[in-house]
């Protein structure tokens, strides 16, 4: 039942759907399925009709609710398949996620045991028909987006058009050699960009795109969704697409949601003994052809290694001894073996690179004291997220610990200096600049930001982590200070 007594027997409900995709040329009809715990159950049908810039609803999708009455719910359709769902203002993310055929299925569980039962008939699907773990990247987005929108008010939409525009040529040409690439890049930023009132989501979407434009930092599209956005879906198993690095990524994702479902059907029946890893090394594993099970084995091995976190590169090395005699082609576990290799440099028992901080000064120089190092950047919304926690830290400690921050930039020192007044960063700060960054990375192996790690009293590398949330970087400090 509805839980809400405002909303039950309500009348039924239009909601304002802006589409970043190019939808196709034809009406479409699709049903939309959303259960959750706090509004109930609802069927939403949307038919889907073809842009017409000249028109002034042309962009507006009718949503009509089922016989359970209304839901103060918006559908944001960001891809056919892909939804950003808010109910009574608050953003949600599904933990379960699945079409089939004309259907979507939506749902929200507080406990995993609760999660039904669901059945694939065969491999074949889009890739991002299972990809649940796209929802919270967009819900984290969000987040970074805003805190870094502000820095956008110099450039105007006409030029972050344009940037959006030239970079998508140039991607998607480097991909998809076949395909004539301008017409489809022009007509579908022309249908993206068209709506003069941009819904909040393609907001974000465009600022988070140039301002890693700005920056030269390449922003990561999946295969899928550029297949998607130049109306051209990809077949998972389709060969020409073996070896691109992001559909490895891409396909990686998919036979690991499938274990992840797996995994909560068994959870729900009770049957679940062995954790969450054994379903992902089963299900990839029982792949026929051998040429995708070899990408999908690198691709899931990468995944954990590339990971900040002692217990996710543990696992990828796991998976490196478990994998390696399933290989047929060896020169995917080579260069699987050669990424394990040099992450071995930042791992607990190994001495930290003892790097150069200015003329006179290395990382020895803080040898004595249990240190925390922080890499982070003002372009990153995550790091920026982080910090009030990472403050809270430097105060319980402030008596025995050193926090180095290292600021991986590519805005000018001003601008950095600027942050850390912002935001009260606690601790002895460096600035990285860009030409810099290639020298850090591969010292401490920076993948991601941000990125902390524990130093004991003698340099020695004791936990890292991508965040200090999780409590493995306090634990650290507290195993130091008090042993």
């Amino acid at each position: 039942m509805i839980k809400s007594a405002n909303i039950i027997y309500a009348i039924l409900i239009l909601a304002i759907v802006h589409s970043i995709c190019a939808i196709a040329q034809n009406t479409a009809k699709l049903t939309i399925h959303l259960q959750n715990e706090d509004f109930g159950f609802v069927v939403l049908t949307a038919h889907i009709n073809k842009y017409y810039h000249d028109e002034e609803d042309a962009d507006r999708i009718v949503l009509k609710a089922g016989s359970d009455g209304r839901v103060d719910t918006t559908l944001s359709i960001i891809q056919p398949t892909l939804f950003s769902l808010r109910c009574a203002g608050r953003l949600l993310t599904p933990n379960l996620f699945i079409q089939d055929g004309d259907s979507v299925y939506i749902r929200i569980y507080k406990d995993k045991k609760d999660i039904p039962r669901i059945h694939f008939d065969g491999d074949r699907a889009e890739v991002n028909n299972f990809w649940p773990a796209f929802m919270e990247e967009s819900r984290l987005a969000h987040m970074r987006n805003e805190a870094v929108s502000k820095d956008m008010v110099s450039i105007s939409r006409a030029e972050r058009i344009r940037k959006l525009v030239d970079y998508l040529r140039q991607y998607v040409e480097s991909y998809f050699e076949d395909i004539d690439i301008p017409e489809l890049v022009r007509e579908a930023a022309d249908v993206w960009l068209s709506n003069t009132e941009a819904t909040e989501y393609q907001n974000y979407i465009m600022d988070d795109y140039v301002v890693r434009i700005q920056y030269d930092e390449a922003p990561v599209i999946d295969s899928a969704a550029i297949s998607v956005m130049l109306k051209y879906p990809l077949d998972i198993h389709d060969k020409r697409y073996y070896r691109h690095e992001l559909y490895i990524r891409s396909v990686t994702n998919y036979y690991s949601v499938r274990a992840g479902v797996r995994h909560a059907n068994d959870l729900r029946d009770g049957t679940e003994t062995r954790g969450l890893n054994y379903y992902i090394v089963d299900e990839i594993l029982s792949i026929e052809d051998k040429a995708l099970r070899d990408m999908v084995m690198f691709g899931r091995i990468m995944l954990q290694l590339q990971i900040p976190r002692e217990d996710s590169r543990l696992f990828g090395k796991n998976l490196l001894d478990i994998f390696e005699p399933h290989f047929i082609d060896k020169n995917y576990f080579l260069a699987a073996k050669s990424r394990y290799d040099k992450n071995k440099k930042l791992m607990p028992g190994r001495k930290a690179p003892n790097v150069l901080l200015d003329e006179d000064k290395t990382l020895s120089y803080y040898h004595g004291s249990p240190v925390l190092l922080h890499f982070w950047g003002t372009w990153c919304g995550s790091c920026l997220e982080e910090i009030p926690q990472l403050n809270i830290l430097s105060k319980k400690y402030a008596q025995d610990l050193r926090i180095v921050n290292f600021a991986m930039e590519y805005s000018p020192p001003e601008k950095w200096k600027e942050y850390i007044d912002r935001y009260d960063l606690q601790g002895d700060n460096y600035y990285i600049a860009n030409e810099d960054h290639d020298i850090m990375r591969s010292a401490f192996q920076v993948q991601y930001l941000p990125l902390y790690v524990v130093l004991d009293y003698q340099g020695t590398i004791v936990s890292i982590s991508n965040t200090v949330g999780d409590g493995m970087i306090s634990d650290a400090i507290e195993r130091l200070l008090n042993p």
